[in-house]
């Protein structure tokens, strides 16, 4: 058989050579391709066995360089030979020929493309030799071969990732997350990259599923947390900021978050208890003590407001923050001298600070002292008239105590009994702040008409504001007269107290009401009360209300002879108006109003009118005309003023 066999070889040999005889090779190519005939008949080269042999005790004596060789001709022989292939491309790798290592893979994977894990081997030659987008190709065909491979997912994904392929990373995490549910790092990378590519609902749905799964875990709520800090859901984030301070109370870093989330979600007492606990551990943080000063001013605390404030300003007396904040709250707590120095003291070292004069500026509006001029009269329909024109000065000492002075003239003049009565007289007025919302009011005059001093009249006020929505006033007061034919031949003594309430029901509704008694030495009595209500319209520019109000007044005597009356025995007033005030810029106002009026069942027009002129920003000239009631009883007045603040 074998002989037959070397016949054959033989024959095809000489066949081989009579071909060659036909070809018109150079004579170098005629020498190469003998030797390669050579080799294939005369060294056995249907031996491939043999040959990988030889091969592979080379590379077992070292001689790594030599099997290359060996395996080179062996696949150039045999191209289709995988296993040589294989072997050939790993010694590639080991001597550091990596282009032809992939291309032996490459040659492999096109004789078999279905070889999931040789195209995985070249995958990752792709990678280590910066070739990834060839690498992600080749992993999406393994990846139809191999759909459930969590290892070829998590590469793609990575692959994804490193090549800025946004939409097809997030697939990548969910097949991912639908073939492991319980895979949280991938959960928690697919919740980022939804927020980074505009899909932060679904993000949070993501994360908000991680918590479902891990309830306790401090991580994943900081990472809700914070997401839905980035897509405005602040209340979402507080809840889980307390959630974590419940699971660990020592998370200071948090805490300062929460309270600042506090802070700016109008939840400033739940801030201030925060910033407490943070001062705990930091006694000298300063940071702290002024959001916690804050804090308090933001949930009207004021007066908690004050230490924190007090203490940064003994640590650093010229923080402006701290000044600034402090003066303010002293301002609005009526302690506007304590206010004014702490302005004044800021203005030193930062002269253009804006919201520091605007506040010295509004507490010498405020608190100013103030000189006035002021006329008034009023006439009514029983012939009576009465003038009186005060001087005043007006003496703040400080936000305690102030006290006001003031001369008069008066003029009263009876048209029924043609008398007139000319008299000078003196006040002085003490008032004591116990705070903005509650003080008293001493008052004392002594009045002379007719060269007649009449003693001094008194006059206790207390009062008290509640919640800036509800203000009461209650005065007494005592006092002799000379007005009235009667009261020139014997001393007529007044003793009454009055009462009266305001209630800023809402921002456009308001509720007033006024009751008072005179009691009078002669046997007279005279009781009055008054209800009335506002509401506004409109309140810009201009500001339009409507306004109501019922008064009832009821004298127990009426008789000529006695004090000037000034209307009928037991009167009854219902009125209803409209009133509308034009502010021209900051310096000129203009006023007028209309009401119905009935008295006794008798209907009546009346007017009013007012002119307000500020000069400047601390001076004003005021005029108001007003005529009320119907041919029952009415009366005019008029008012002007002139008062100026230093």
């Amino acid at each position: 058989m074998a002989e037959k066999l070397n016949k054959i070889s033989l024959m095809l040999l000489f066949m081989l050579i009579m071909a060659l005889v036909q070809l018109d090779f150079t004579d170098a190519q005629e020498i190469q391709f003998v030797a390669n005939l050579g080799d294939m008949f005369w060294d056995n080269p249907g031996d491939i066995e043999k040959r990988i042999e030889k091969a592979e005790a080379l590379i077992e004596n070292g001689q790594q360089l030599q099997a290359i060789s060996e395996y080179e001709k062996i696949v150039d022989l045999y191209p289709g030979h995988v296993s040589s292939l294989k072997r050939l491309a790993q010694l590639y790798s080991w001597n550091e020929k990596p282009e032809k290592s992939i291309t032996c893979y490459e040659k492999i994977v096109e004789a078999d493309p279905l070889d999931s894990q040789i195209m995985k081997t070249l995958a990752q030659n792709y990678i280590w030799n910066n070739r990834q987008k060839e690498a992600i190709d080749l992993l999406e065909r393994v990846i139809v071969l191999e759909p459930d491979s969590l290892k070829i997912h998590k590469k793609l994904a990575q692959l994804y990732s490193w090549n800025n392929m946004p939409e097809k990373l997030i697939s990548q995490y969910e097949k991912i997350i639908q073939l492991d549910s319980t895979d949280t790092q991938t959960m928690k990378k697919l919740a980022a990259n939804y927020s980074w590519n505009k899909k932060p609902l679904q993000g949070i749905r993501i994360l908000e599923k991680l918590i479902t799964i891990h309830p306790d875990s401090i991580l994943f709520r900081k990472e809700l947390a914070q997401h839905y800090e980035w897509n405005n859901m602040p209340k979402n984030a507080i809840s889980q900021y307390e959630e974590i301070i419940k699971r660990d109370s020592t998370d200071f870093k948090l805490m300062k978050k929460l309270a600042q989330q506090y802070l700016w979600n109008n939840r400033p007492a739940d801030a201030a208890e925060l910033y407490q606990q943070l001062l705990e551990s930091e006694p000298d943080n300063l940071h702290f003590k002024m959001q916690l000063a804050n804090a308090y001013l933001w949930s009207n605390q004021g007066k908690k407001a004050e230490q924190p404030l007090s203490q940064i300003l003994v640590k650093q007396p010229y923080n402006k923050d701290a000044l600034l904040s402090l003066a303010e709250l002293q301002r609005w707590a009526g302690k506007w001298d304590l206010a004014k120095e702490k302005l004044e003291k800021l203005l030193l070292f930062d002269p253009k600070n804006e919201k520091a004069k605007e506040l010295l500026n509004g507490i010498r509006q405020q608190y100013g002292n103030l000189s006035e001029a002021r006329y008034y009269r009023i006439s009514d329909s029983n012939k009576l008239t009465r003038e009186q024109l005060p001087l005043a000065i007006n003496y703040f000492f400080n936000h305690h105590w102030e006290y006001v002075f003031s001369a008069a003239h008066y003029r009263v003049e009876d048209g029924r009994l043609d008398s007139k009565l000319i008299g000078y007289g003196a006040r002085l007025k003490a008032k004591y702040n116990y705070s903005t919302n509650t003080s008293s009011i001493l008052e004392l005059a002594i009045t002379n008409y007719s060269s007649n001093w009449s003693p001094f009249s008194f006059n206790l006020q207390f009062n008290k504001n509640f919640f800036d929505k509800l203000f009461t006033n209650i005065r007494y007061f005592s006092s002799e007269t000379k007005e009235g034919v009667k009261a020139l031949k014997e001393k007529i003594v007044i003793n009454g107290f009055a009462g009266e309430f305001y209630l800023q029901a809402t921002k456009r509704w308001s509720l007033s009401g006024i009751y008072s008694k005179n009691s009078y030495s002669d046997n007279n009595i005279k009781v009055s009360a008054t209800a009335g209500s506002n509401f506004i319209i409109f309140l810009n520019n201009p500001k339009v209300f409507i306004y109501g109000y019922y008064s009832y007044e009821d004298f127990k005597n009426i008789y000529s002879s006695s004090l000037p009356y000034w209307t009928p025995d037991k009167l009854s007033t219902a009125s209803l108006g409209l009133k509308v005030d034009q502010n021209f810029g900051r310096w000129l106002s203009l006023g007028a109003g209309y009401a119905l009026t009935n008295q006794q069942a008798v209907y009546s027009n009346n007017y009013s009118g007012q002119v307000g002129i500020n000069f400047s920003k601390f001076g004003k000239f005021f005029f108001q005309y007003v005529k009320n009631g119907s041919s029952v009883y009415n009366a005019e007045s008029f008012l002007a003023y002139l008062q100026y603040r230093f």
